[in-house]
């Protein structure tokens, strides 16, 4: 299951070859695909602990069903047949996802963290390389293009405890330029120092000190690679919100901040207010929103958004997702450790999701999510008895290794 998971490399060095002219990007697809393939054939049983969520699926599923019979007239929902493939899958491959994960049994919470320390592993040492090739490119100018997307946020967490891991991840994501990836690392490891600052507050004080210091030393050098967050703070001063946040978009000052996101908002909004019966439950399978940038000449239709829960009141309504994030809410809550690192990477999943679409369509995101809905608990638990043992014996404190 982690070597499927080690994938999700793939679409960073089928990006690259398509700035190099080289049209293999629609791979991208064919490489979810087989990971979602092999991840469900991997399945060993129909496991009852995973009930709950194959009947929310096919509630969903159901409902979907009613919504596309109740389309009698598709001119009015701005229909596509090719968006109806998405819309299911969707549905179908987080509950496969789970179901997958859930009929692994009770595995050693020990065997299963160790797996999952072995995927970080190489997640870094596959991407890196990929990385470095797309900053060498960029600096270089044959990549005009600033910010590459890696989802770091699934192997990080293993390498908190490693100070020179995390500053590498780091100076990695800054020469990588992309804002989203940053905030979720930031996030991430803000986590899980404000969990070992009770344990040693002296030592995180001190690492916070020359954090500090380090980002003082090399001011000039990050105020070039955080260019594109002095060009928002700068956009967002010149913004004119005297008509609110939505009617900014279109605009310069919408562009430089959220990437042509709030005009998927606006987009949205749009379909509800032509269609008001859909904001509960969805729009029905096929059905598009119009994305407007007028400054780009751009004008399409979507159905999906790159803000996942946006996406997800436009395809299944407000009560599912009411529903899907007060479960995901809950068991964040209650599961709470931020020195167990599976516990990080749900957190980073979910952020994630707030900025990019990628519970839409990663097999890896869900399986993420699966796993520690399936052994968070046993994580946390097991991580707890290594550091007991370890201060019984008067050795440093066990952590996220």
């Amino acid at each position: 299951m982690m070597a499927l998971c080690l994938l999700e490399v793939v679409p960073a060095i089928l990006l690259i070859m398509f700035y190099l002219g080289i049209p293999l990007l629609f791979l991208v697809n064919v490489n979810q695909l087989l990971m979602f393939g092999g991840l469900a054939a991997l399945t060993k049983g129909l496991p009852r602990n995973s009930i709950p969520i194959i009947i929310f699926a096919m509630t969903l599923i159901v409902i979907s069903l009613v919504k596309a019979y109740s389309l009698a007239g598709a001119e009015n929902y701005d229909f596509r047949f090719e968006a109806v493939f998405p819309y299911y899958f969707s549905l179908v491959m987080p509950a496969l996802m789970f179901i997958s994960v859930y009929s692994l049994g009770n595995l050693d919470a020990a065997d299963v963290l160790a797996e999952l320390r072995w995927f970080s592993k190489w997640f870094l040492i596959l991407i890196s390389p990929a990385v470095l090739t797309y900053v060498v490119l960029n600096l270089t100018g044959r990549i005009s293009y600033f910010g590459f997307g890696v989802n770091f946020h699934y192997a990080a967490p293993y390498f908190m405890n490693r100070v020179g891991v995390v500053g590498s991840v780091a100076v990695l994501i800054l020469l990588s330029g992309k804002r989203s990836t940053l905030v979720n690392f930031v996030f991430q490891y803000g986590l899980f120092m404000l969990g070992k600052s009770r344990r040693s507050p002296i030592t995180i004080l001190l690492i916070l000190l020359a954090i500090i210091a380090s980002v003082l030393i090399a001011w000039d050098s990050l105020e070039f690679l955080l260019r594109r967050f002095t060009r928002m703070i700068q956009a967002y001063s010149e913004a004119d919100l005297s008509n609110g946040l939505l009617g900014l978009s279109d605009s310069y000052e919408s562009i430089v901040l959220f990437g042509g996101r709030l005009e998927e908002v606006v987009g949205v909004v749009d379909y509800f207010t032509r269609h008001p019966g859909d904001i509960w439950f969805g729009s029905p399978p096929g059905a598009n929103y119009v994305w407007r940038v007028e400054l780009s000449d751009l004008e399409i239709v979507k159905s999906f958004a790159h803000l996942t829960w946006l996406g997800y009141a436009f395809r299944f309504g407000v009560i599912p997702l009411a529903a899907l994030l007060s479960y995901f809410l809950y068991k964040l809550v209650t599961g709470w450790d931020s020195q167990n690192p599976l516990w990080l990477v749900f957190v980073g999943t979910l952020v994630s999701a707030t900025f990019g679409g990628n519970l839409f369509y990663s097999p890896v995101a869900w399986t993420m999510i699966a796993l520690y809905m399936r052994y968070g608990k046993a994580i946390s638990a097991e991580l707890r008895r290594g550091r007991e043992a370890d201060r019984a014996i008067g050795g440093p404190n066990a952590g996220v290794q």
